[in-house]
């Protein structure tokens, strides 16, 4: 894919070079189902470790608020789709509920597909799987046997409808669970990217097995989950993220206790856990369980289905505090503890250098098979990056790469307007519209990009997709909703961000293949509430009617003017 230079004529009849990014491009906006859904007990759905999190734990949720109504997606699917083709979106990329899909979550739990019509056969029984027969759905009757229960049916129906519902409006799906998400050029009339996990794990494995903690159980019964996924939706997804952003998972779960399951060393903020250890064994496992559940999509359904297969990686770019020699070691610690903990292994076959050194021996290493699984397991380079932050050598904060996140420079400069935000999100820290010019690209080193896995001559190439940046207002839920819907600072952030990322394309030739604004509409931010709205469409949580923003429009218009 290259970007187009087009000559048009002026009014005055002379040439000039338009700057378009190409036709094939797709733009949308992202959604996560815990944040949108709602109907947390409705239709067979079991619980997730934020279900609980929220109730049991609802002090560490800034407005102790929950996620039992949301946006009330779960219903208002079509009143969403609609907004989406308003807005003129080729496409849309939102994640899949584990406990809505298995709501129990295990490999010999019962599916709950409404949502998908299918009839059962056995799970994976060839010679060389890992996993026991379990039942998987095919397309056909919803009362077929083995099913599980009608609630359960249906859920798996519902995403079939939404997805559906989407193709209807030449809008390609990209799946996450949280995250799972798919190629933008495989479909026509629009892209779609499903995320197979955003976040949304069962509580009933935290409870069996401690969840995440647990690699042999977990990876196993991920993998499962993902296979019903490619086995229900793959006909019509084609482009999946296995998860969406392990850094931010791992951090605030395992580390400081701030958002689900909320464990820690902190006593008494936190009844369990240990920050020395477990965020480090989560995170590995993760990347484990992302290998496997792209080795399987791979050997079993692309040679049908024809679809691509990655992960989501946060990373927002970093620069040093000053010109001192400490504060160039901070940023690159802090970027190798961002990023470089999954990018390394998942793209260049490696492990972190720098991370070894910080951590030793709490860093897990990997096993022959476990890298064997990882070589090639991704085919694009998905990224989340939202913002800039300057870089301070200090601390002993190993998650951060010791180094302090700031917004102001030692000379007092700052990178843009602070939007609403806390540090609870893992380092997130205040959202800021970047002006250095390609600086949230910049957060993709070249080596991801071009890595050469292979001991031939070969390389492999792993496009960028931006799946997630967005910007919350300053007191935005403060506002009325007419104060609302006039979000310049949002607006300002979404084009000026997309006037960089299309300067990195045409000008430096990055082979950007979409951008994904976070996001469609406001929701239920995880441990900060209803506070922070990212969304390009203004939410009445009362009534759950929905009003596009200024920023929609300016949005669209951008695209307009820009595609090819």
């Amino acid at each position: 894919m290259r970007p187009l230079e087009v000559e048009n004529m002026g009014a005055n009849g002379h040439g000039e070079r338009a700057r378009k990014l190409p036709k094939d491009f797709v733009w949308g906006y992202a959604t996560a189902a815990q944040q949108i859904e709602g109907a947390t007990s409705t239709d067979g759905r079991g619980e997730s470790i934020w279900d609980r999190f929220a109730k049991e734990q609802k002090d560490k949720v800034q407005d102790g608020s929950n996620g039992d109504v949301t946006c009330d997606s779960y219903h208002l699917y079509k009143t969403d789709v609609a907004l989406l083709k308003s807005y003129k979106a080729k496409g849309y990329r939102f994640s899949l509920s584990w406990p809505r899909i298995i709501p129990d979550g295990g490999r010999d739990d019962p599916i709950n597909p409404k949502g998908i019509e299918c009839e059962w056969a056995a799970f994976d029984s060839s010679p060389d799987s890992q996993l026991p027969p379990v039942t998987v759905l095919h397309r056909s009757p919803l009362d077929s046997p083995g099913a599980g229960s009608a609630d359960s049916l249906r859920c798996l129906a519902d995403y079939n409808n939404l997805i559906d519902e989407l193709l209807a409006n030449r809008i390609t799906p990209f799946v996450t669970r949280k995250s799972l998400a798919l190629s933008p050029h495989l479909l026509p009339g629009g892209a779609e990217k499903d995320v197979v996990y955003h976040w949304d794990f069962p509580q009933v494995l935290e409870d069996r097995y401690g969840g995440w903690r647990n690699k042999d159980e977990v990876v196993k019964d991920f993998t499962r989950y993902a296979d019903v996924c490619f086995e229900a939706f793959g006909d019509r997804v084609k482009n999946w993220i296995t998860i969406n952003e392990p850094y931010v998972v791992t951090i605030p779960g395992w580390f400081n206790g701030d958002c689900a399951p909320g464990r820690s060393s902190k006593r008494p903020y936190s009844a369990a856990g240990d920050s020395e250890t477990e965020l480090w064994i989560v995170g590995h496992n993760l990347m484990v369980a992302h290998a496997h559940a792209s080795k399987l999509y791979s050997r079993k359904y692309r040679p049908s289905q024809g679809g691509k297969i990655s992960i989501t990686l946060n990373g927002d770019w970093a620069e040093p505090w000053d010109d001192t020699p400490e504060s160039y070691r901070a940023t690159e610690r802090k970027m190798a503890a961002a990023i470089g903990w999954f990018a390394d292994p998942i793209f260049l076959g490696r492990e972190s250098v720098s991370m070894r050194q910080m951590l030793g021996d709490r860093l897990p290493t990997f096993t022959p098979e476990e890298w064997e699984l990882l070589r090639d397991s991704s085919d694009y380079y998905g990224c989340n990056t939202y913002t800039t932050n300057y870089i301070r050598d200090g601390g002993d904060d190993v998650s951060t790469g010791c180094a302090e996140l700031l917004f102001e420079n030692a000379k007092g400069e700052s990178l843009g307007e602070p939007g609403e935000s806390s540090q609870s999100m893992a380092g997130l820290g205040s959202l800021g519209i970047p002006e250095t010019s390609q600086v949230p690209l910049q957060a993709i080193p070249e080596a991801y990009l071009v890595s050469d896995l292979s001991e031939s001559s070969s390389s492999q190439v792993c496009a960028p997709s931006v799946t997630e940046a967005g910007y919350a207002s300053k007191d935005e839920h403060l506002m009325t909703r007419e104060e609302a819907c006039n979000d310049l600072d949002r607006a300002a952030y979404h084009t000026d961000y997309l006037d960089n990322l299309l300067a990195a394309v045409v000008d430096d030739g990055v082979d950007v293949r979409s951008y994904f604004g976070w996001t469609l509409m406001d929701n239920w931010e995880w441990s900060e509430g209803y506070i922070p709205r990212f969304g390009v469409t203004y939410v009445d949580f009362e009534t759950r009617k929905r009003y596009p923003k200024l920023s929609s429009r300016r949005v669209t218009e951008w695209f307009d003017k820009h595609l090819a």
